[in-house]
């Protein structure tokens, strides 16, 4: 009887990675959708809604499933170094548009995850001690829409209405991660079909109330708005109750088996980076667009342009570039 050998290079898992993958997909057609003014089209404004409503909120949990403790100040300087060339990169590339940004106190545009990271990064160790930390979190991200002062600087109220996200995926999400891959502790047929019909429930009555879509972008105050703030508190709990529904549907559907979204998935942060420099060199096509095309047409249009964007910045070459340059950065400055 020939001896058995271990394999000490076990099949990767690839959940996480198609989670990854559809999501950053997403993030790339929703910006698209946006630059073809989606929000003011009834048509366009479907999928734009169904997308805002969780795509950040279910990438925020698996930030939150992956976290550790060990080397959290390694990861924290990584994403700092990373925030800090990019702010440049993209302030490079606004300016002469008439964009003026704080570059000290405000990320630009897509670069604010980075910051929430570093945020959640560091509170987490002392928020997992609370009673109901979950709980406690959801209740913070609904508390901070009464306080006015609380907006885009320094990304503060997306963190804090997101961070009840990272805390749930960190204290539940391990063994989503950690099953095998015929084993979705997630996937109970209950818990789908619930979560799916909650999802689309919920995205339907978003639809029909037709909030100011920055609603959907969790940065500004109940009273931004001009309306009542009890209906925007509603508005605003109607969406992370979405974004959680969803979030675990997309959890209890996603395949371990390997999918063109494994590739995107193990990309995701040369993508998230790096796709915003096309979508702001399309935005003047894509306006143009709209205003002579019909809805569908566009819709297609940015999906084509979306996959081929998300293809490009995942390319081994970009995506080696994007890890290593941290790393390049500290042994330069050595």
């Amino acid at each position: 009887m020939s001896e058995q050998r271990s394999n000490p290079h076990p099949p990767r898992n690839h959940r996480l990675d198609n989670a990854r993958g559809v999501l950053i997909f997403l993030v790339v057609f929703g910006h698209l959708l946006e630059r073809a003014n989606g929000w003011t089209n009834p048509l366009l404004r479907i999928p734009l809604t169904a997308i805002y409503v969780f795509h950040m909120a279910a990438f925020t949990t698996l930030s939150g499933v992956t976290s550790k403790a060990e080397r959290w100040l390694d990861r924290i300087t990584q994403w700092a170094l990373l925030l800090l060339v990019f702010q440049c990169a993209y302030a490079i590339v606004q300016f002469p548009h008439g964009h003026p940004w704080n570059l000290l106190f405000q990320p630009i545009w897509l670069l604010w995850y980075l910051l929430a990271l570093i945020g959640w990064t560091m509170m987490l160790p002392w928020w997992r001690r609370l009673p109901w930390p979950v709980v406690s979190a959801f209740t913070l991200a609904i508390a901070v829409g009464w306080i006015p002062q609380i907006g885009y600087a320094l990304s503060l109220s997306r963190a804090l209405v997101l961070f009840p996200f990272f805390v749930a995926g960190n204290l539940y999400g391990k063994p989503w991660l950690n099953d095998t891959p015929t084993s979705n502790p997630f996937s109970k047929p209950w818990i789908t079909r619930s979560a799916g019909l909650a999802s689309i429930i919920l995205v339907v009555i978003l639809l029909n109330l037709n909030p100011p879509h920055e609603a959907f972008y969790l940065s500004l105050g109940f009273r931004a708005f001009g309306g009542s703030p009890i209906f925007e508190m509603a508005i605003r709990a109607a969406i992370l109750i979405a974004a959680a529904t969803s979030t675990l549907f997309l959890m209890a559907t996603i395949t371990a088996k390997s999918t063109v979204f494994s590739r995107w998935g193990i990309a995701s942060l040369s993508i998230y980076l790096l796709h915003g420099f096309w979508v702001l060199a399309l935005s003047h096509l894509l306006k143009s667009t709209s205003l002579k095309m019909p809805p569908l047409f566009v819709m297609l249009s940015a999906g084509v342009l979306a996959i081929g964007i998300t293809v490009l910045c995942s390319l081994p070459p970009f995506e080696r570039a994007i890890r290593s340059l941290p790393r390049r950065l500290l042994s330069w400055q050595h």
